[in-house]
């Protein structure tokens, strides 16, 4: 196997049309390219054609992460201060009412500065440095750290994608979440579930599918550029998961007796490759992974992916890469551009069987 390392390896040309700012109309109204791999074979085909490829026996592995309405304007000092976009991260374990957030711009922010939420519901001060853009805020808050988390998601709205400019609408908390979604704490959706509908479950379930879910909760990590030539430079930010053993049972029967179990999205595939390292098997357990996944690369776990397509030099792109064959993957992607694939987040899917 040839090793891919280099970020320029992954590069392809993108026309910036074809970066999906908007949902499909319907929810099951993307496209789907199915890539066959063992033969090279590309179909274009509707989204609710997924249905053909599965039947009794099969399962699609889903993560039913729930995407938290993160994002903010907050002011600096003062009620009339400058505007500044956060980002709650996460809650700084054994530090009540403390968070790690994602300020921007940084620019004059220092250590003591004060941060106004809302129309004064909220005040906090940055207390310590927590990386290049992240810092720790403590709140002054009388109640405890459920009733400061869900007056923050009062505040907050949906954190779409950076690459999506147009102003956020009514309709993105709804689309930008997948039909499952039980388990809160994600600040990007897995978006490869986001076609699903009720309906196409309800029929698949009705020819013998199953769907087991996971939790992985997606981080930061997901948008974060790789900038060097060398990807194995590349730290992958820590996001935390949870297998359950009645998903790793159902994975585990599908695959012994040769039916597809099919991850959707890279957070899945992430999370079932993380167990197989960190356990030896796909078994319950729960913990938290780094696992960046590249070129040439042994897969233990699901035998087929569906996926949306990536953007260039992307940490997503290598793993579809690795997971589908670079030559393949790459000439597959070729082909969506020529085609008018939409991509990212609200773009169209992959099916790699």
């Amino acid at each position: 196997m040839v090793q891919r390392t280099r970020l320029s390896d992954f590069d392809f040309h993108l026309p910036p049309e074809l970066l999906a700012e908007h949902p499909a109309p319907t929810r099951d109204g993307s496209r789907l390219m199915v890539v066959h791999r063992e033969s090279g074979r590309i179909e274009h085909r509707s989204f609710p054609d997924i249905q053909s490829y599965f039947g009794a026996g099969d399962c699609l592995i889903l993560n039913n992460t729930q995407v938290v309405p993160a994002r903010m304007e907050v002011r600096k000092n003062r009620m009339d201060g400058a505007l500044i976009e956060l980002l709650l991260v996460e809650e700084v374990a054994g530090e009540p009412h403390t968070w790690n957030v994602l300020l921007d711009p940084l620019k004059k922010l220092r250590l003591g500065h004060r941060l106004v939420f809302g129309n004064h519901q909220l005040e906090a001060e940055i207390v310590a440095e927590a990386g290049e853009r992240e810092r720790h805020i403590r709140f002054d808050f009388e109640g405890s750290n459920d009733e400061l988390r869900a007056q923050l998601y009062q505040l907050g709205c949906t954190p779409l994608p950076r690459y999506i400019k147009r102003p956020e609408v009514s309709t993105d908390a709804q689309r930008y979440q997948t039909v499952y979604a039980s388990e809160p704490g994600a600040l990007a959706a897995p978006t490869a579930g986001l076609h699903f509908t009720p309906q196409i479950m309800h029929a698949m379930e009705q020819q013998g599918v199953r769907f087991p879910q996971l939790t992985l909760q997606i981080g930061i990590g997901t948008f974060t550029p790789v900038h060097e030539e060398d990807i194995t430079q590349h730290q992958m930010h820590t996001e935390r998961f949870f297998l359950p053993e009645a998903t790793a049972t159902t994975i585990r029967n599908s695959l012994e007796y040769g039916h597809k179990a099919c991850a959707v999205g890279t957070t899945v595939l992430r999370t079932l490759e993380s167990t197989v390292k960190q356990t030896g098997r796909i078994a319950e357990h729960r913990g938290s992974t780094k696992l960046f996944i590249y070129p040439p690369y042994n897969f233990q776990s699901a035998n087929a992916l569906l996926t949306n397509f990536h953007t260039p030099q992307s940490t997503l792109l290598m793993l579809v890469c690795a997971y589908g064959g670079y030559e393949l993957m790459m000439d597959a992607y070729r082909e969506a551009v020529m085609e008018g694939y939409r991509f990212f987040s609200f773009g169209d899917a992959m099916l790699i069987i």
